[in-house]
């Protein structure tokens, strides 16, 4: 690992390939620096922060950013032995770690995959050293750093999607590994455009709402974009997209677990390292059809027995209402027992509770049997018209009892108690009743 012992000014070339971190969606790497990178742990409690940034076309990613401490060191099992390379300084946006022994032999940070919010994390680093041939730092091999010990910082407290809870069809989320059939939440939408076709975790109209320390919210919505052209030979291409957008912003929130299973399964989507989970029921076709129809018939035994108690509820209180109407007005010149009964109907009320009858100043005869069939035990005559004739037999085959006299004031009412006491008997109204 021996290097000319220079000052160190990194290239442009070498300064470019510093830059690569974890967007939230999968890594990017710009080369391959080793097939079999070199373990190696972290000595030291650094800051791991959870950034943001703008991409292209407005997109948000998300990346682990390292925040060391002064005296912190990486510790690498090359295969010349145990490397340590010890906290040197910030540079562009990148902290470098030096050997103590060469200051011209230094590790770079390529990013830092946190798996969301799993301990420990892993930092890739590469190793860069000057090469006399090429004349600037070149790449020499790469490491995996173990940090176990570290403070996250996260300004994201809270996500959850919507819907939270789905059912998909076996058959139509199907693959295949090796001719191993298995189920995906990767093929959980079906999108064509051009004579293509894409499978995808997310479905128009998803979101995912992201909840903020500082007491903010933002809801993303997911529009499923579709990108199509044509490359400089005239090929036309084609490929779809989720977008969860917000504002003039978008996100691609990650999937977890997405291999299914008959039944009910939890996958896990996760944004800025913080996770929220959905219900997944996997079902075939057969156990879809099943299960609608018995939804349907459900459905259907559920409205009837709503419909049912509805009506139950509007005939208790068709009941409670007519069992509180006690007294009924008939103003019409001639009362019969039809009179009697339309007016109680009119009044929402009902023979059966019916106890009292009142008699308005236009009624000028009660007919035969009037009463009968009824509950009416009391019968109030504010007319001045009636005679014995026009009263005969209008009290037979009732329940009244009482005759009251209210034709105006008391003195009237004195008189005519005296001339109805002489019409309303047992001969002449066929029953009995006290006038008052």
């Amino acid at each position: 690992l021996a290097s000319k012992a220079i000052k160190r000014v990194p290239s442009e070339k070498a300064k470019g390939d510093k830059s690569l971190k974890s967007n939230g969606k999968g890594i990017v790497k710009a080369q391959d620096y080793d097939d079999a990178p070199y373990e190696a742990s972290y000595s030291g409690r650094p800051t791991i922060a959870i950034l943001d940034s703008v991409g292209d076309d407005s997109e948000l990613y998300w990346y682990y950013n390292l925040i060391p401490n002064t005296g912190d060191s990486i510790k690498v099992n090359t295969d010349e032995g145990l490397v340590e390379f010890k906290l040197a300084e910030y540079e562009d946006g990148d902290w470098y770690f030096e050997s103590p022994d060469d200051p011209d032999d230094w590790l770079t940070i390529d990013y830092i995959d946190g798996y969301d919010d799993s301990k420990p994390v892993t930092m890739y680093v590469y190793h860069q050293a000057w090469d006399e041939e090429e004349e600037d730092y070149v790449v020499t091999w790469s490491a995996n750093v173990s940090i176990t010990k570290y403070s996250l910082q996260n300004d994201v407290s809270k996500i959850t999607f919507t819907p939270a809870s789905i059912n998909l069809v076996a058959e139509d989320i199907i693959s295949y590994d090796e001719g191993v059939p298995y189920y995906s939440f990767y093929n959980r939408s079906v999108h064509k455009a051009g004579g293509e076709e894409w499978k995808s975790p997310y479905a128009l109209g998803d979101v995912l709402t992201v909840y903020f320390k500082n007491g903010s919210t933002q809801t993303f919505t997911n529009q499923n974009k579709l990108y199509e052209g044509y490359t400089a030979d005239g090929s036309h291409y084609s490929y779809y997209d989720d977008r969860f957008n917000y504002s003039n912003s978008y996100l691609y929130p990650n999937v977890y677990n997405d291999t299914l299973t008959l039944g009910n399964n939890v996958v896990t989507i996760s944004y800025h390292g913080v996770k929220t989970t959905i219900n997944v029921t996997v079902e075939t076709a057969a156990q879809k059809a099943a299960r609608e129809k018995a939804e349907a018939e459900k459905a259907a035994a559920d409205a009837a027995a709503a419909a049912a108690a509805k009506a139950a509820a509007a005939k208790a209180a068709a009941d409670a209402k007519m069992k509180s109407i006690k007294t009924v007005n008939v103003n019409k010149a001639s009362v019969t027992a039809k009179t009697i009964g339309s007016a109680i109907a009119a009044a929402g009320g009902s023979k059966a509770y019916v106890k009292k009858i009142v008699l308005g100043k236009k009624v000028k005869k009660i007919s035969k049997n009037a009463f009968k069939g009824t509950k009416v035990t009391t019968v109030e005559v504010r007319t001045k018209k009636l005679k014995a004739k026009s009263v005969k037999g209008s009290l037979k085959g009732s329940k009244v009892k009482t005759i009251l006299v209210r034709v105006g004031k008391a003195k009237a009412n004195k008189k005519y108690k005296k001339l109805y006491k002489k019409i309303f008997t047992k001969k002449n109204a066929g029953k009995k009743a006290t006038v008052k």
